[in-house]
Order: C-alpha cells, then structure tokens, then sequence
C-alpha cells in the first residue's frame, strides 16, 4: 500500500472525525434538520451495508466491488449530513476527498 495514500487518508479521517467538534448545530434551520435526516439515513445505509460482509462473506454480493466497496463509500452520506447541520460546504468537500482515498485504499487493499 503506498505510504501516501496511507497518509493521506488517515489526515482527512483525523480532520472529518475531529472537525464537527467545533461546528454550531443548526437545528433551528431547514438546512440542519435535513442535515439530521441525511446523516440518520447514511448510518442507517453504512450500517446495512455491513450485514451481508458480516453474516454472508461467501455470498456473490459479499464478494463483488460493490458489496466490498459499500462500506467505504456510504459514509459520504452521513457526513454530507453532518455538514449541512453544520452548515460547512469546506467540511463536505474535506469529507469527499476523505471518501475518495479510503474507497481508493479499498480498491487497492482488495485488488479490484
């Protein structure tokens, strides 16, 4: 695995994860309630996406790209939320960039 990309993603994981600690929550706002709503639905999403990885590893599903990727793309989901509560288009382009590189170590990690 290239030491960049190692690099890379465990830099943006710090700043998405450590981030939002500083964020107003606009929840008085239609923005933040959709925020509220996006983020329950993608750790509703990301969480679903782990079950058949979980419970089924020998299925084709829990084989292909897509069944092993899911879990590595879904979090851009939740964490656009967390910026529209936030209400932070820098953290959501931070929170893209974060979900390119680690779905891009999984595509690597996995060789697909």
């Amino acid at each position: 695995m290239p030491l960049a990309i190692l690099a890379a993603e465990n830099v943006l994981r710090a700043a998405v994860f450590i981030w939002p600690l500083f964020f107003p929550l606009r929840l008085g706002h239609a923005q933040g309630r959709a925020g509220i709503i996006l983020f329950a639905a993608g750790l509703l999403l990301y969480f679903v996406s782990w079950v058949p990885l979980l419970f089924t590893p020998e299925a084709t599903w829990s084989k292909s790209a897509a069944g092993l990727l899911a879990p590595a793309c879904t979090p851009l989901i939740w964490l656009f939320g967390i910026a529209l509560i936030g209400g932070s288009p820098p953290y959501a382009v931070v929170s893209l960039l974060f979900v390119i590189i680690h779905t891009w170590h999984n595509v690597l990690s996995h060789k697909l």
